[in-house]
């Protein structure tokens, strides 16, 4: 991660500013939307979310659920590669044709700063930077080949079916890295529950029809730290993150895996 991978393994990033809600953020949107189209960003889709909420409840209190509707844009690519998700408190840029990270974190500064521009946000609480990579073993090798022995579990004779490593660090920022690493045996490549991708699509050197032996590695990296919206200072605070996940992902995958994908 430290350094460009000619067949990198990266087949889904995510990083993201949450800021102060903006209940008008609808109001807004249109302006937000051209000014995307303007910059290439020209597929424009909306979403409704649905949340439940149960409040408190005391003893012997029957839950009456109160059910909200928030709306997320969406702006991107024609080719379907990347794009901007915004919502009432939040800016993601999500991509699967990931290149470096400079240009992946200025992207997602040159989003907020049209947001900014538009709404004139306040403060920003929250960064975060989403890895998903893919793990396929070439034909003749294992999966076991590109992982570091510690996580892959206990081997007593048996074909395993599945498996799920998980471990969270606190970062030198302040933050948390959450790492995953799941192993699919037999099964399509696809996202973990929590993150269900929505407008960009995988590149074809990731779509498979049939089910296929890998792993995924997952890590989730975010800070919370109230700032001002000055973009220089989050990509400068974005490319400082980036150095955990590096040594993470430098620690889990073997020196086999870097070769396969130099």
């Amino acid at each position: 991660m430290s350094v460009l991978l000619k067949n990198a393994p990266v087949y889904y990033a995510l990083a993201q500013a949450k800021f102060n809600p903006v209940a008008a953020m609808a109001k807004f949107s249109t302006d937000i939307q051209e000014t995307m189209r303007r910059a290439g960003f020209t597929v424009y889709e909306v979403e409704d979310i649905q949340n439940v909420d149960y409040g408190t409840l005391n003893d012997g209190e029957t839950a009456q659920p109160v059910v909200t509707t928030n709306k997320n844009w969406f702006f991107t690519k024609p080719d379907r590669s990347c794009g901007y998700v915004l919502g009432q408190d939040f800016l993601s840029f999500q991509s699967t044709d990931y290149l470096d990270r400079e240009q992946f974190f200025r992207s997602l500064c040159d989003g907020l700063k049209i947001v900014h521009e538009v709404v004139q946000l306040e403060r920003v609480f929250r960064l975060g930077i989403r890895y998903l990579n893919a793990v396929i073993p070439a034909e003749g090798e294992s999966v076991h080949q590109y992982l570091n022995p510690k996580i892959q579990g206990v081997d007593f004779g048996l074909p395993i079916l599945g498996g799920l490593w998980e471990a969270g660090y606190r970062t030198e920022s302040g933050g948390l890295l959450i790492a995953k690493v799941y192993q699919a045996p037999n099964s399509p490549l696809g996202f973990p529950q929590d993150l269900i991708p929505r407008s960009v699509q995988l590149m074809p050197r990731f779509q498979r029809e049939k089910p296929f032996t890998h792993a995924v590695f997952d890590m989730d990296l975010f800070v919370e730290e109230s700032m001002p919206v000055d973009t220089a200072a989050i990509y400068e605070k974005l490319l400082s993150f980036h150095g955990d996940l590096a040594r993470c992902f430098q620690a889990i995958a073997t020196p086999h895996a870097f070769a396969q994908w130099e």
